[in-house]
């Protein structure tokens, strides 16, 4: 080979682009570019490679297939970039090699690791080996999953890859990657952890550094194994279902002389100012973040192990080193910023942008700061001032928990503090709490070392601060060895002391305790799903220093269900022990930390127990209990409402069934089955507070039954299915699994929502039926089916809200089976359904609940029927047949959402209200069955305190329907003033609700006649479900007309655009998205003759008082039924299809542009003059802005666009949806602040910041 003429200058990994991101410092991909990559050019193989070097004179390639020789492979300059590279034949995997560069200045020569090495020799050998980088893809990989959200259990365990477990007869060893692969994760996992973080394992040249003085960024150690087998090793702990977070080192870095520092001769990626450069402390060099080639390096690392190796998560090491100048420096040896303040700018700057570009790439990742310091908002996000981070390692917690622990218990209550004040600052940031590898070197001994008293006492601590840890709200950390309560300190040289496990009780007990308190955090939502939330943990007792004792519980967002923790610091037993209590009812012990199984004296809490009407601790129940010594006991809620044992007939297996119900007002309460033509009689067993119940033989699914109440033959309250009708016998039905299998629930942020009328939907009117149009409604975008009620009915046709059996499913409709079917078509379409249920009245007709017990109120009536009894004598056995028909629906159904019908016709005086009660109940239910379920309330009230946490004062609920848009968009769309509509025909009104969530927040209101709402701005507007028209805005007009009835083609699409972009949940009415014109009237098929007129007589008051001069269609006659049966062919016709098209845009829009995103930034302006709204919408990097016509005549107004281009991505004036290619709102928008912008009438044009 003839020398400097084999390496080829014409082949280049780099683009126009890459140079751009590169020096912009935004390039996040480097590592496709730079570095040694395997590639064939021309058929010939090679190896190409690229570095940065500016102030190099020649840079070349040497290595084992060159004879190092430095004249052999010499690679090109590219232009002004600073980068080298060239192509060169023949250099193949395993290749050894560094760069050796010739500097332009002081005759400086070196050979130097290549920067972006993907693999490195083993120390103390220092050379770059050449890896095929690509091979890592081929290898199929477990899906990373949202492992390390703020509502996920995430409990950590820290791990030295290098002492973990160590082969003594093979000198003494390290475990290979693929050795450990083996052990780790099925350990991990069985400690019940959820993520393994791994302490750093880039290459670095001296293992006492126990990998925090890094010089290969780009490669896992070689000192297990190769870049394979180290992915073997993070695809085996993603199998175990654990995350893998990855300790990651931008901080600083070793002066080793093949390393980074002088890369070219100058000071290339640290400061040449060592009093920014140099870092005392650790004798390293401080990245250069001012430097935009050097970000460009550091970002691309991060997203390589989150790319190549799948990452769950990057722990930022030493962030607090970054932040500030004068960190570990004293006067006179840091320079200030430009601003004369000791904040590094540049070094802010980078954690801002490598936050912010993890987040967009990768948003099921998070990323953790280790900060000691008071830094605010370091795990805000950046575009609200933070610096973006997803967790924050409490240092604070650490350090005043271990002093706390350290000193003796007797002198513990004169330091109370340092164990309650983490809570003033819990919630600040989204912490981690950490017992880590620092708090067990360097002469600070083991975490048992620590602990006072003798070796009882020393465990008895060690548990009772693990116990504090997991209860406290935060992430959890623990590095490894504590677990088993090591002894000894560690050190990175020696395996962790396994053999301590099989020396007496304590050290296995304390395995078995962390276990324990892994599953306790794991196992009860109340645990961790709010542990960056307030909300999530209530102080009962902080103030007993006296005793050392501190009681306090935690909740969770999606229920109610309480854990209640007590922990005594002392070694005094407490007993009889008074606790105030946040509720009433059962509380069952979970765990003792003294149990005899974690090696402690077997004393426990006192078993489970029963509230007690003493009020203590300012709540109005309390408890007694036995805190053992150096001891924390859990309690968790077992909650007021529901029965182990359910109410109707539930089929047992084979030929036996259950019969239960509620009946005080009967003195003998008989089982009637149907057995052909003749009947078998069972006597029900009484039981306290009016139940009756047996257990019958030779029954099976199909049987056909009634209750005979002293004579009296009457259905089964809780009946599951009225084959023949509302006034004949019930049903026994077969018992369902609880759901789809893999079907989680959808967040109700997700929802799009496609409310639907079964009977009408399709001609058959059935389930089944509808179950054929799901793949449409998935294709439109819809997440979220909403079924008008189903509840049995009189006859075959109804709106449902007649209903009179809770706990059934329509006979006509397709039954409890069909509703199932239908259930789990729909989730597996990825479709959540939303069940429509009316607990403020039943069916006028088919309802014998009377006859059973006082299940309605005696002072109260609604204008559809008698109230139900909530809070008047009996009223708790009426809340737990409708709080036990809701969990029927969830459980055996598989329902995902309760839509609550007109909840402010439901009357509840109760300390404690109806909806709280049900809240509970089902959040927990969806909690046991490891799926979202949520409850959706109907009402006009405007009042926010329906969607708020019960711990804060509300009533529990997740979502609320809110009529204001529809209200507001209907006046100015329809120029109507009848009815509610005379409160609305502002522009503002509408930009209100885009701002505050509702027009009234507390204002009179004329059609009223008393003030509406309450303020509702600080409401997250994912919580509201808004629409452009429902069942009742359509059906309660005389005709029952549809809006593509009542105005034009183009309002149609203005109002579509007004919703579907709004930042609220929205819903679609079947038929809405293509204009579907037949009507949707109110409709029945009772049979009584004297019901019937009365419905008449009241649909006609009813029209009259809202304002309809009409005569409304006869809601007796099936024609009026006919009438409302969707023309599905409608959707591919002129108009029609071209509006079908239209909502498919605007929801792909509102998917996947994420600055709809409803957690972003929104304001609304009103030009009420021009007739016209201009909303703005962002959310992080993504900002649009939408603009909405409500006039007839073209406008120009003045807008306060933002600086920056925006270009038009949809319009409702195109030609494609129908418009006349009206182009008077242009294709781009540039503005420095304020923008003239024109738009035709009735126009919508959405506008998306240029990148």
């Amino acid at each position: 080979m003839e020398l400097g003429t084999a390496v080829r200058h014409d082949v280049t990994r780099l683009t126009e682009e890459d140079y751009y991101l590169f020096a912009e410092g935004t390039h996040t991909r480097l590592y496709e570019k730079l570095g040694a990559h395997l590639m064939v050019v021309d058929g010939v193989p090679g190896t190409c490679f690229g570095v940065w070097a500016p102030d190099a004179e020649r840079v070349s390639v040497v290595g084992d297939f060159n004879g190092w020789d430095r004249e052999a492979h010499s690679l090109a300059r590219r232009g002004s970039s600073g980068i080298w590279e060239g192509f060169v034949p023949g250099v193949a995997n395993g290749a050894v090699y560094k760069y050796f560069i010739a500097s332009r200045f002081h005759g400086y020569l070196v050979e130097k690791a290549d920067p972006f090495g993907f693999r490195h020799e083993t120390p103390p050998k220092t050379a770059s080996v050449v890896w095929d980088l690509a091979a890592l893809d081929e290898e199929p990989r477990t899906p990373r999953q949202k492992r390390t959200s703020h509502d996920k259990p995430v409990s950590i365990y820290e791990v030295h890859l290098g002492s973990f477990r160590r082969v003594v007869e093979d000198e003494n060893r390290s475990l290979t990657y693929r050795e450990l692969a083996v052990e780790l994760p099925e350990y991990a996992a069985r400690m019940g952890f959820t993520h393994v973080e791994l302490l750093p394992v880039m290459e670095h040249p001296f293992g006492g550094s126990w990998g925090y003085q890094v010089t290969g960024y780009y490669a896992p150690t070689s000192r297990f194994g190769g870049p394979d087998d180290f992915l073997h090793l993070v695809d085996a702990l993603h199998e175990a279902g654990l995350g893998v977070i990855l300790d990651w080192v931008p901080s600083h870095f070793p002066s080793d002389e093949h390393g980074l520092g002088y890369f070219d001769g100058t000071y290339l990626y640290e400061h040449a100012d060592p009093r920014k450069g140099y870092h005392p402390d650790w004798k390293s060099l401080i990245f250069n973040y001012g430097r935009h080639e050097v970000m460009s390096f550091l970002l691309s690392n991060a997203h390589f192990w989150l790319d190549k190796y799948r990452a769950d998560g990057l722990r930022v090491d030493a962030v607090a080193s970054m932040l500030y100048l004068d960190y570990s420096r004293k006067q006179g040896e840091w320079e200030p910023n430009r601003y004369g303040g000791r904040e590094n700018l540049e070094a802010i700057d980078f954690l801002r942008r490598l936050n912010e570009s993890i987040s967009r790439a990768f948003p099921e990742v998070q990323t953790i700061a280790e900060e000691s310091t008071s830094w605010p908002m370091v795990s805000r996000p950046a575009y609200v001032g933070g610096l973006g981070f997803g967790y924050k390692w409490d240092m604070g917690w650490m350090n005043d928990t271990l002093k706390y622990m350290s000193s003796d218990p007797v002198y513990r209550k004169f330091v109370h503090n340092q164990l309650t004040f983490r809570m003033m600052y819990a919630f600040s940031e989204s912490f981690v709490l950490p017992l880590s590898h620092d708090e067990v070197v360097h002469g600070k001994g083991s975490l048992l070392g620590k602990m006072p008293g003798d070796e009882w006492q020393r465990f008895a601590n060690l548990r009772l601060l693990f116990a504090y840890m997991w209860s406290q709200p935060g992430k959890k950390l623990l590095f490894m060895g504590g677990e088993i309560a090591q002894k000894r300190e560690w050190n990175h040289e020696s395996s962790l002391d396994w053999h301590l496990l099989d020396e007496g009780p304590y050290h296995a007990g304390m395995k078995r305790f962390v276990q324990a308190m892994n599953r306790l955090y794991r196992e009860y939502p109340a645990m961790h799903e709010l542990d960056t939330h307030p909300e999530g943990f209530q102080w009962i007792d902080c103030n007993d220093a006296d005793h050392s004792v501190v009681v306090f519980y935690r909740r969770a967002r999606s229920t109610d269900a309480l854990v209640l923790v007590a922990l005594n610091f002392t070694p005094l037993p407490r007993q009889r022990y008074r606790v105030g209590l946040p509720r009433g009812g059962r509380w069952k012990e979970l765990v003792s930390s003294d149990a005899l199984e974690y090696g402690g004296s077997g004393m426990g809490g006192g078993g489970d127990v029963v509230a007690e009407n003493i009020e203590w601790h300012s709540r109005k129940n309390s408890v007694e209990i036995t805190l053992p010594p150096l001891g924390a006991v859990f309690f968790v809620h077992e909650g007021l409402a529901v029965s182990e044992r359910p109410l109707g007939a539930v089929h047992l297996g084979e030929d036996k069934a259950r019969f239960r119900v509620w009946a005080p007002k009967a003195s003998k309460v008989e089982l009637v089955l149907l057995e052909g033509k003749t009947e078998r009689r069972v006597p029900l067993e009484p039981e306290a507070n009016g139940y009756h119940h047996a257990l019958v033989d030779g029954v099976l699914p199909g049987a056909r039954y009634r209750f005979d109440l002293d004579g009296e033959l009457r259905p089964d309250p809780a009946s599951r299915l009225q084959p023949e009708g509302v006034h004949g016998p019930s049903e026994v039905v077969r018992s369902f699994s609880d759901h789809t299998p893999g079907w989680t629930g959808r967040p109700l942020d997700e929802y799009v929502i496609y409310e639907l009328h079964v009977g009408a939907f399709t001609p058959e009117g059935t389930f089944d039926a509808a179950i054929s149009r799901l793949s449409y409604l998935r294709e439109l975008g819809v997440t979220a089916v909403e079924l008008m009620p189903v509840a049995a009915f009189p006859g075959e046709r109804n709106w449902g809200y007649d209903g009179a059996y809770p706990f059934s499913v329509q006979a006509s409709y397709g039954g409890p089976e069909g509703l199932r079917r239908f259930v789990d078509a729909c989730h597996s379409e990825g479709i959540a359904v939303i069940l429509d249920v009316v607990y403020n009245h039943l069916g006028p007709e088919g309802t014998y609940l009377a006859d059973f017990g006082p299940y309605f109120a005696s002072y109260y009536r609604t204008r559809w029927g008698d109230a139900l009894n909530f809070d008047g004598p009996h009223s708790d056995e009426v809340r737990k047949f409708f709080i036990e028909s809701a969990l029927h629906l969830v459980t055996q159904m598989g329902i995902d959402a309760l839509r609550l019908d007109a909840v402010n016709a439901i009357v509840d005086n109760s300390p404690l209200s109806f909806f709280e009660e049900l809240s509970e109940a089902v959040h927990r239910r969806a909690s046991e069955l490891g799926r979202l379920v949520h409850l959706i309330a109907e009402s006009d009230d405007n009042d926010p305190r329906l969607v708020t946490p019960s711990s804060q004062g509300g009533h529990g609920l997740d979502g609320l329907w809110n009529d204001d848009v529809h209200h507001a968009l209907l006046a100015l769309l329809s120029g109507e003033r009848v009815g509610y509509l005379q409160d609305f025909g502002l522009v503002e009104q509408l930009a209100k609700t885009f701002r505050e969530n509702f027009a009234f927040t507390g204002e009179y209101s004329r059609y009223r006649r008393r003030r509406r709402g309450r303020p509702a701005g600080g409401l997250d507007p994912r919580c509201l479900v808004t629409f452009v028209q429902n069942h009742d805005q359509v059906g309660n007009r005389p005709r029952g007309e549809r809006i593509s009835r009542r105005v034009s083609f183009d309002k149609q699409k203005l109002a579509a655009a007004v919703v579907l972009l709004s930042p609220f949940v929205p819903l679609l009415f079947m038929g809405e998205e293509y204009g579907e014109t037949a009507p949707f009237p109110y409709f029945t098929s009772h049979g009584d003759p004297t019901l019937i007129a009365n419905v008449r007589e009241g649909r006609t008051e009813e029209m009259a008082r809202l304002g309809y001069p009409e005569e409304p269609f006869d809601p007796q006659d099936e024609a009026t039924f006919l009438r409302a049966r969707l023309d599905f062919e409608l959707r591919t016709t002129g108009d029609h299809a071209r509006l079908f098209a239209w909502y498919k845009e605007l929801l792909r829009a509102r998917r996947d542009i994420p600055a709809f995103a409803p957690e972003g930034g929104r304001q609304a302006v009103a030009f009420e003059d021009e007739r016209l709204l201009y909303v703005r919408r962002w959310n992080r990097d993504s900002e649009v802005f939408v603009i909405y016509h409500f006039g007839d005549h073209p406008v120009t107004v003045t807008l306060p666009v933002p600086g920056g281009t925006f270009r038009r991505s949809l319009a409702s004036f195109e030609e494609r949806f129908g418009g006349k290619g009206d182009l008077r709102a242009p294709e781009e928008i540039t503005s420095s602040g304020l923008v003239r912008v024109s738009l035709g009438p009735w126009e919508a044009a959405l506008y998306v910041r240029a990148r």
